[in-house]
């Protein structure tokens, strides 16, 4: 019950038990003026008051991933409780019927009301509450069946903020919903139709896909990046995932690990072909923040620092980012000096966001050598040998590993390919 992490009370010592999982009590700080309510508090406290002297009468987990238990409470009242799996939502609409969702009232973990506006289950359970009883004896279920839109979709944050699936005409994604409100009143301002005619847009990139800075309604100062796919890549990208949702899918789930990227807003992808059709991701400006190239380039050319910090400093900190992200498991694969974005923070610091993540790959095993170094030879490209070489040092230290001979031939290898491209590139405009 009280302890340091994953306890009911937070006993405020910062000392994580000898045995995982275990507080005894001698180890446990006795000064309750530093004592915390973790939310599994509230919501234990909910299920005991809810489900005192109740019955299980059913419990199964569909098709979907949602499990639903069904209980009658002594007081004669039916309660269902239904979560997801980690990391999905489930469009209530889909999975329900409208007789059920219109007899049952839905409480949070806490035992707050909804009200009619959730469009979701999350993986923090919701609490149905039934008077009717032939509306669980029916089962209030939809079949579930097909492709929904929720499918294959990360949702990037499990506490504080709603990612409902969308579906109209022609398309399926994602959004986030804002302040509470319901998803249907966000999609007049966001949708694709929007995107495509918003006149207020501000074009930063247009080569192969087109990405433009925008004001979207509610949403405020976003980046829209517009997939197009041509060429040979309509074949190999043919019964792939969407662009966009593999953007959204490791945005949201670099948040959840707690490796900032640009916060992801919406995503949207044709409901046939989607990995051929033209996609959107939608994630939210970066106010105030410069790329890892600017601070290269200013160091390049004599400056003494960038946002406050010299040289070594602003090396230092680049590096301890990489390492907490190869750290927890992300190997990015187009970190660009450019896809770096740096800003300073409130307090002086320094923080970092990472952007252009669709090619990323998500592991649940440590990163091998040959990961972590091609993701620094793009970073580093534009340095020179010396440079290099300051920023490596930094890295191994934050590492504790030396960096061997072959992350330098890893490096001269990335920089030939890049020379080749670039002649190419030449070759063609003539």
């Amino acid at each position: 019950l009280i302890g340091y992490r994953d306890c009911l009370i937070d006993d405020g010592s910062g000392v994580y038990p000898p045995e995982e999982r275990v507080s005894r009590y001698e180890d446990v700080n006795w000064d309750p003026s530093q004592y915390t309510r973790e939310p599994g508090y509230a919501a234990l406290g909910h299920l005991v008051a809810c489900l005192k002297g109740a019955v299980l009468l059913r419990g199964a987990v569909g098709k979907d991933g949602v499990s639903e238990f069904d209980f009658k409470c002594s007081d004669g009242r039916l309660v269902r409780i239904a979560w997801t799996r980690d990391r999905q939502v489930a469009r209530l609409a889909s999975r329900y019927t409208a007789a059920f969702l219109e007899g049952a009232r839905l409480f949070d973990y806490e035992g707050r009301e909804l009200g009619c506006d959730q469009e979701v289950l999350t993986e923090r359970p919701g609490f149905f509450v039934i008077d009717d009883e032939s509306l669980l004896a029916e089962g209030g279920t939809r079949e579930v069946g097909g492709k929904q839109p929720e499918r294959d979709l990360v949702s990037p944050y499990p506490l504080d903020q709603v990612c409902v699936p969308v579906e109209i005409p022609g398309w399926t994604g994602a959004l986030m919903a804002l302040d509470g409100k319901p998803g249907r009143e966000l999609m007049a301002s966001i949708q694709p139709e929007v995107l495509d005619s918003a006149s207020n847009r501000e074009v930063m990139r247009d080569r192969r896909n087109l990405v433009y800075r925008v004001t979207l309604g509610e949403y405020g100062s976003c980046v829209v990046k517009k997939v197009r796919i041509s060429g040979i890549k309509r074949l190999s990208y043919r019964f792939r995932a969407s662009k966009a949702r593999r953007q959204w899918n490791n945005a949201a789930e670099m948040c959840r690990r707690g490796v900032a990227s640009a916060e992801p807003l919406a995503f949207f992808e044709r409901k046939e072909n989607p990995g051929i059709g033209d996609s959107y991701y939608v994630c939210r400006h970066v106010e105030g923040a410069q790329t890892a190239r600017d601070a290269f380039r200013a160091f390049r050319e004599g400056a003494s620092e960038f946002m406050g910090q010299e040289r070594d400093a602003m090396y230092d900190a680049i590096a301890g980012f990489l390492r907490k992200m190869h750290r927890l498991k992300i190997y990015h694969r187009d970190l660009s000096a450019g896809n770096l974005l740096i800003r300073q923070s409130s307090e002086g610091g320094l923080e970092f966001f990472l952007v252009d993540v669709g090619r990323a790959r998500i592991r649940n095993r440590r990163l091998r050598d040959l990961e972590r170094v091609s993701d620094l030879a793009r970073l580093c490209h534009p340095l020179d040998q010396s440079n290099r070489e300051q920023l490596l040092s930094h890295y191994a230290r934050h590492t504790g590993k030396r960096c061997a001979g072959l992350w330098s031939l890893a490096f001269r290898v990335y920089d030939l390919k890049q020379s080749l491209k670039r002649t190419v590139r030449r070759l063609n405009t003539h």
